[in-house]
């Protein structure tokens, strides 16, 4: 059984109580492995934008037909559409049940009408926990990824090697790179990251939400910020 939370931060204290955390980071910052990390040690549910798309996607429900018809068309999602997924995702979710989002909200429009939507459900966002890392250091992390086309564990030449090159240690399947990793695909993919995510790092800021962990260590050190700097207590 997972213990209850203590956070506190700025003076604040919530014990017991459901909390709302965004991982916000560029693109290979490590935002899903900090967010497994931090559920292993904590009672939070990991909320990635993704898995949401695919999961509507795959069941072919009213939304996941939306944004197939824009996917298709070579569109981004608007960021209505996006809010009505996570809408829909809160009305399904226990509120004593406290969340990580990971790769939400994108946009400084879609944090805005996050914060529009959230009374509803009775709900702030408490802490925003901003992965600071160097793009050279995020070029090389997922320029060295690579992924099992069978089970999807994901490797990194760099410091979490295959023991067989290009083979997977679990399943024995063929490990790729994908095209999202490639050098001129990492560069955009930054570009887009700084010109509409990185402004959230000071609408955050301006709320007294936002949080900065130096991102360039390891899992565990990584980690160890968080616990530190959002004082994260087991009870």
């Amino acid at each position: 059984m997972q213990p209850s939370i203590t956070l506190m931060f700025g003076g604040l204290i919530h014990e017991g109580t459901c909390m709302i955390i965004i991982l916000l980071g560029p693109p290979g910052s490590g935002k899903g492995t900090v967010a497994e990390a931090l559920c292993k040690m904590y009672p939070f549910r990991h909320v990635s934008t993704g898995d949401l798309f695919r999961s509507h996607i795959k069941n072919k429900t009213h939304l996941g037909q939306q944004i197939v018809e824009y996917m298709n068309a070579g569109q981004l999602v608007p960021d209505e559409l996006t809010v009505k997924l996570i809408e829909h995702f809160l009305q399904k979710v226990a509120p004593q049940e406290s969340i990580i989002f990971d790769g939400f909200p994108r946009t400084v429009n879609q944090a805005e009408k996050f914060d529009l939507l959230l009374p509803s459900f009775d709900r702030v966002v408490d802490y925003v926990l901003s992965l600071d890392v160097a793009d050279d250091i995020i070029k090389n992390r997922l320029s060295g990824r690579r992924v099992c086309v069978n089970c999807g564990e994901v490797y990194n030449l760099a410091f979490f090697k295959p023991d067989e090159p290009k083979v997977c240690r679990d399943c024995q399947g063929e490990l790729i790179q994908r095209k999202d990793d490639q050098p001129d695909v990492i560069s955009s993919r930054l570009a887009v990251y700084h010109e509409l995510t990185a402004p959230l790092v000071d609408y955050y800021a301006e709320r007294k939400k936002l949080v900065h962990i130096d991102n360039s260590g390891t899992i565990d050190s990584i980690v160890r910020q968080v616990v530190e700097r959002v004082n994260l207590e087991q009870k």
